[in-house]
């Protein structure tokens, strides 16, 4: 019996590893954004690096997710060939490609400013594959009355923007 135990337990103990936890790899560099100040709601992009795909990536403004409407890497692919055959990492320092990346690479996030969100500056922080970048603040301003059905009260006034005509 101990015999057939044995084997058993050493190939349990071999499938244990050590929980482990997420490291970025880099610190993923962002510009500022535009526009800035902008609306809940506002679709805005800004530049950043390295950037990955829209499905990895994740954006909050404050402490609220942001939708991730579409991630763009152009003119990227020699950039990406550069670094690949000079050995370089993604996120390292690539003295031979850096030139050539600086000058072709255009890497940009576009989200839109999430509806919750009240009026003031709020940190930008976006988290991808290769880190974590930010935080870079964006000015958002208070969304305003519109008067419509949904908030606030409906303009009792005339088309003119007068008072309601009696007769």
């Amino acid at each position: 019996m101990r015999l057939v135990l044995l084997p058993l337990l050493l190939t349990l103990a071999a499938c244990i590893t050590e929980g482990g936890s997420y490291a970025p790899r880099c610190d993923v560099t962002l510009g500022e954004p535009e526009p800035s100040p902008a609306l809940p709601g506002d679709e805005v992009v800004m530049a950043g690096t390295p950037l990955t795909t829209t499905y990895d990536t994740a954006l909050y403004v404050g402490a609220v997710r942001a939708t991730v409407l579409e991630v763009t890497r152009e003119g990227c692919d020699a950039c990406d060939t550069c670094r690949e055959d000079a050995g370089c990492s993604v996120c390292g320092d690539c003295d031979a490609c850096d030139q050539q990346c600086r000058e072709e690479c255009v890497e940009t996030v576009r989200f839109a400013v999430p509806t919750d969100l009240e009026g003031g500056t709020w940190p930008i922080t976006l988290y991808n594959y290769h880190g974590v970048g930010g935080p870079v603040p964006i000015e958002v301003e208070s969304a305003s009355d519109t008067g419509g059905s949904d908030s606030g009260s409906a303009d009792g006034g005339s088309a003119d923007g007068g008072t309601p005509d009696g007769g």
